[in-house]
């Protein structure tokens, strides 16, 4: 599944937490709400199950490169569409809503009861796939022995289930589920603090809107979302199939490159290997609980200057801070759309507000990526091994150089970049802290207009 997959079904559910409009089972009824959810949710297994058998066949019959290929997009595929399905199924169909009606409104039970089931598709398209991955172990087997290299572990269809459950649903599921449960117990527990500590005033009562919670209960869920923010790095790297590494050539390595990008090293896991994807990443907002993860098939595939180059890049991300002024840049924009509704009655609904979204979200992440390759073309001296590096990774992972996302743009668009002439200049950090200061400033206002607006 997708990474993002998880989370379009997590902020669905949230959406409809807050959401109080009407959906297609009010005049439908609970029976056609659940029976069209679970037909938008399984119509993509069904329709990709023969792919994955033609792709077996061709396996076995012609030794076919390409076919798992094949395979392993349209599992894509079927993970992108399963999550749309689920977004559909709670947003149209009021799936969350016919899980109330059944268990009632327990804290995090019911949301958690509905993510299982816009993910139980996922599990039924990993066990059509895993006949593939294990003729692509049969295949390289021998290979490995030959070349030395560490040999994966052959799995069973449930230890293969439950590895790809791990790298793609538990990081994102387990901080999601904790939020929602904090976001639902939180104004419980205010209350009841409330009726017996007036004098506290986490409660106020507006004479329009209603009694609503005070600044300083406001304050109160939102310290919990930052604490939530600091500890979820650790948590979404320990639920993947990882080893944290405390000493030893990659952890030295690690160490000697931030010290030269002059950030704080974070805790670095390895990722173990379950089909050979290559990639590093960056996990937390702030610099005392980040964590590095680093594929084991990176570290086999590249050559040591590559490798410098990919830490090199992560390092960029840590030195400015990117992950935590990516989150501020999407509250902000939230946010300041909030005011504008209050203050100026300004509402674009829900259609400009997701594209919109989708657009500042896109050029931010996008030109952070531009920074980090040029922070790592600074540090390792060289932008050519950087966009060699970033050509090998995608090699590795079967992915073509051209293709576009939403997050980190083309290879081919970065590379042009790095390999131009002159090569590009280390970043200088005006236009970054114009950017900072710009939303800082509309994150100050929007909250602001928004308390007032509280009374």
């Amino acid at each position: 599944m997708p990474f993002f997959a998880p989370i379009l079904i997590l902020v669905a559910i949230a959406w409809r937490d807050a959401a109080a409009g009407p959906t297609m089972r009010e005049w439908m009824g609970d029976g056609w709400a659940v029976g069209l959810s679970v037909l938008v949710l399984l119509w993509p297994v069904i329709a990709g199950w023969p792919a994955h058998i033609w792709a077996g066949r061709r396996m076995d019959r012609y030794g076919s490169t390409s076919a798992p290929i094949v395979s392993h997009r349209v599992l894509s595929l079927q993970g992108l569409l399963i999550a749309c399905g689920g977004v559909c199924s709670i947003v149209l169909f009021g799936l969350l809503d016919s899980v109330r009606a059944l268990l009632g409104n327990p804290v995090a039970l019911d949301e958690v009861l509905t993510g299982i089931i816009c993910c139980s598709p996922w599990i039924i398209a990993l066990i059509q796939s895993h006949p593939i991955e294990r003729r692509l172990w049969d295949a390289t087997f021998a290979r490995h022995l030959d070349q030395g290299l560490h040999r994966v572990r052959t799995m069973g269809c449930v230890s293969w289930v439950w590895t790809r459950i791990r790298e793609s649903v538990l990081p994102i599921a387990l901080p999601g589920t904790i939020m929602l449960a904090w976001w639902e117990t939180v104004p419980i527990l205010i209350r009841w603090a409330h009726a017996r500590a007036p004098a506290l005033g986490l409660i106020v009562d507006n004479p329009d809107t209603g009694p609503h919670l005070s600044i300083v209960g406001l304050g109160a869920m939102y310290a919990g979302v930052v604490a939530l923010a600091i500890l979820a790095p650790r948590l979404m790297a320990r639920s993947l199939p990882t080893v944290r590494l405390r000493d030893g050539d990659l952890h030295d390595e690690v160490r000697r490159i931030c010290a030269e990008a002059r950030t704080r090293a974070p805790a670095v896991y390895l990722w173990l290997p379950t089909r050979g994807f290559a990639n590093a990443a960056v996990l937390g907002a702030f610099p005392f609980r980040r964590a590095l993860l680093i594929t084991e098939a990176l570290v086999a595939s590249l050559p040591r200057d590559e490798l410098r180059a990919v830490i090199a890049h992560e390092a960029g991300h840590m030195r400015r801070w990117h992950v935590f002024w990516l989150v501020a840049t999407v509250m902000a924009f939230l946010l300041a759309l909030d005011a504008a509704a209050v203050a100026w009655n300004l509402r674009p609904g829900s259609l400009p507000t997701l594209v919109g979204l989708l657009v500042v979200f896109a050029a931010t992440s996008q030109w952070f990526e531009r920074q980090a390759d040029a922070i790592a073309a600074s540090i390792v001296g060289d932008s050519r091994v950087v966009a060699s590096a970033l050509r090998r990774v995608a090699a590795v992972n079967g992915s073509r150089p051209a293709r576009w996302s939403i997050t980190h743009g083309s290879i081919n668009d970065r590379t042009a970049r790095l390999t131009r002439i002159p090569p590009p200049a280390p970043p200088k950090g005006t236009l970054f802290t114009i950017f900072r200061i710009v939303v800082a400033v509309i994150l100050g206002a929007s909250v602001t207009m928004l308390s007032l607006a509280i009374g």
